[in-house]
């Protein structure tokens, strides 16, 4: 009998016990352990070999759940040795670094059910921003307590996109690393970045006068070094808990600009830039592209859900349309920019360029 069947026959219906702490073990000629020392005994093995993860999906199927907080008790048990060895392979490699507002949670969200992967928990890291310095180990116990060995560790921060520093910090963290870019209409974007924030109150200004403050903060600051742009965003992050310290809506866009200079330091073929309209009009064929990418094949038609990212906050105030003439004044801005990205990425985005949906 394999693992997975015997930890399922033998544990399943003493689990309730060892969460209430009533367990005990059963009196016999020979009795039997507990089902808690038959978890450990069981489970123990499977973490030291960095196979656990492999499991705990068909356990959850069979009404089995493993706690998180439990399983990092159970780790923090290994000898040094074992735990140095674990350390020694952290090494994070998926990086999904943007758009703003262009479904990078639904993303992060599809990535991290998948047993083989281990995505950052909160799924925005401020590491590459304005830790960097702090090292690894930093990174690892700050981010990643929960990983358990997993072979895929990845994050899912948007403004490592826009950010001219980040694309050579995260080339030197790790070469072989992939990058994962959603792009969507840039238009669309900026006026959902902007509700994001306004709907909260954490923006007072009209659509109209938040972009136009937002394109003359950009025409005083285009020459603007990265080395300037770190040490503000240093200043700023801690005390706005990772806003930044100026809005964003308008060059949050600027897609093109912000691909080069991923393509300047990594190769092509790990960098995958897709579009957010792909995952609307179909999540499933969407998904098993970034699978494809990451060399992995885990989700099927019969295990595969739409999620939403923004179930949350179906009780907020209801977006309303953005002003038409914002919107023309936006396509236009956007034209050229969006020409250069349609040549790189190698496809249409005429519809773009068109002011009405």
């Amino acid at each position: 009998m394999n693992l997975v069947s015997k930890l399922t026959k033998k544990v399943k219906d003493g689990l309730q016990n060892v969460l209430n702490g009533t367990a005990q073990a059963k009196s016999s000629a020979e009795p039997e352990l507990d089902p808690g020392q038959q978890v450990a005994n069981i489970v123990k093995p499977l973490i030291e070999n960095n196979e656990l993860h492999k499991y705990i999906p068909y356990w959850a199927s069979q009404g089995f759940h493993v706690a998180a907080d439990v399983l990092q008790i159970e780790r923090q048990q290994f000898s040094t040795t074992a735990l140095e060895g674990l350390q020694s392979r952290f090494l994070p490699g998926v990086f999904v670094v943007g758009a703003a507002k262009s479904a990078t949670t639904t993303l992060y969200e599809y990535l991290r059910n998948i047993p083989d992967i281990c995505m950052s928990n909160p799924k925005e890291p401020y590491f590459f921003e304005y830790e960097y310095a702090l090292g690894i180990d930093h990174y690892r116990e700050k981010y990643f307590k929960h990983w358990m060995g997993e072979p895929i560790i990845g994050e899912a921060r948007h403004r490592n996109l826009y950010l001219p520093y980040i694309a050579r910090r995260i080339y030197e963290f790790n070469p072989a690393a992939k990058i994962i870019i959603i792009v969507r209409n840039p238009v669309d974007r900026a006026y959902s970045h902007w509700w994001h924030w306004f709907s909260r109150g954490l923006d007072t200004l009209s659509f109209r006068e938040a972009i136009m403050i937002d394109y003359d903060r950009i025409q005083k600051n285009q020459n603007m070094d990265a080395k300037t742009l770190q040490e503000i965003y240093y200043a700023a992050c801690e005390i706005t808990n990772g806003r930044g310290p100026f809005r964003t809506y308008l060059d949050s866009g600027y897609y093109y600009k912000q691909i080069q200079r991923y393509r300047q330091v990594f190769p092509d073929e790990q960098i995958k830039v897709v579009c957010f309209s792909d995952l609307r009009r179909d999540a499933y064929a969407f998904i098993k592209s970034i699978e494809a990418f990451l060399n992995i094949d885990y989700y099927t038609k019969d295990n595969f859900s739409v999620l939403r990212s923004n179930q949350a906050n179906e009780k907020e105030m209801k977006q309303p349309p953005m002003d038409p003439e914002v919107r023309q004044w936006l396509v236009d801005h956007y034209r050229d920019h969006n020409a250069k990205l349609s040549q790189i990425i190698d496809r249409d985005l005429s519809d773009w360029d068109r002011v009405s949906d």
